[in-house]
């Protein structure tokens, strides 16, 4: 089928586009292959390659070459920047800690053993190992007290062993060893027997007390005061030899008229009338 110079003019567009389909396609070329004036024709409608000057080639080289160049410096200038945070952020640590050695007060570079020996006793006691926390605990410093105020007396009366036997479990005839692992015993029973439980332990303060750190620790109970909050108190722990000496405690509540057994009761006997901080009767 042979089409009229002027449909094939309509097609020549689409042709050039390549967008017709193969029938119309095959018939523009056959009608192009005898009609020399539309072939003229379409020759106009071809586009015309751009052919650059060398300036211009040279110009366009030189501008992705300056546009590389920037976004080169930006990078560098990104992870020079990203660098500096990442050292600032070390830096900034140690000057910290650094201040708090200089101060004596507060977590530094010395004091560091001793709160991780804290926190992985509070651990042991949330999760219910209480033999492993028993282990950890300095009973001998009470034994050694009461043996060199045996030693500088001369000997104690006897109201005075009695008074120990009394509050310590102390006795003349006893080994430092059967002392400490009485005091185990009794922890671990004390602990098991009363259901207690360390809801939340959490590091407070250290501060530095002659060549010794003392570390406070917040620490809060399975048990709920009269006004709903739960029991929550401060101790204060000193780390000798790697075993954990309490040495104080500060709470707010009192102690004596709470028929809810607490951890502090193993430890202390007496706290004064505003359930303020006393030592402890182990040392």
């Amino acid at each position: 089928m042979k089409l009229s110079c002027e449909v094939i003019r309509d097609l020549l567009p689409l042709y050039e586009d390549e967008v017709c389909s193969e029938e119309s396609r095959g018939l523009v070329e056959e009608h192009l292959a005898e009609c020399a004036e539309c072939r003229a024709l379409q020759e106009k409608f071809k586009i015309p390659e751009v052919t650059l000057l060398p300036e211009e080639e040279i110009f366009l080289a030189e501008e992705e070459k300056r546009i590389q160049r920037i976004f080169r410096r930006i990078k560098r200038r990104w992870r020079l920047s990203l660098a500096a945070v990442l050292l600032l952020i070390p830096l900034t640590f140690v000057g910290i800690m650094g201040y708090h050695e200089y101060r004596g007060e507060g977590l530094c570079f010395t004091n560091l053993d001793e709160v991780m020996i804290c926190s992985r006793f509070f651990k042991l006691l949330q999760e219910g190992k209480y033999e492993e926390a028993a282990a950890m605990i300095d009973f001998a410093s009470g034994f050694q007290s009461i043996r060199e105020r045996e030693f500088l007396e001369g000997g104690l009366e006897e109201a005075w062993y009695a008074w120990y036997d009394k509050n310590y479990g102390y006795t003349p005839d006893m080994s430092e060893e059967e002392y400490v692992q009485k005091w185990r015993t009794a922890f671990v029973k004390f602990m098991e027997e009363n259901h207690v439980l360390i809801q939340r332990a959490r590091y407070s303060d250290a501060y530095r007390i002659g060549t010794e750190w003392a570390i406070e620790y917040a620490v809060t109970e399975n048990v709920v005061n009269m006004d709903g909050s739960n029991r929550v108190f401060k101790i204060s722990m000193v780390i000798r030899d790697g075993k954990l000496l309490i040495t104080s405690a500060n709470v707010g509540f009192d102690i004596e008229d709470s028929n809810i057994p607490s951890f502090l009761d193993i430890f202390f006997r007496k706290f004064d009338e505003n359930g303020g901080g006393v030592e402890c009767f182990l040392q």
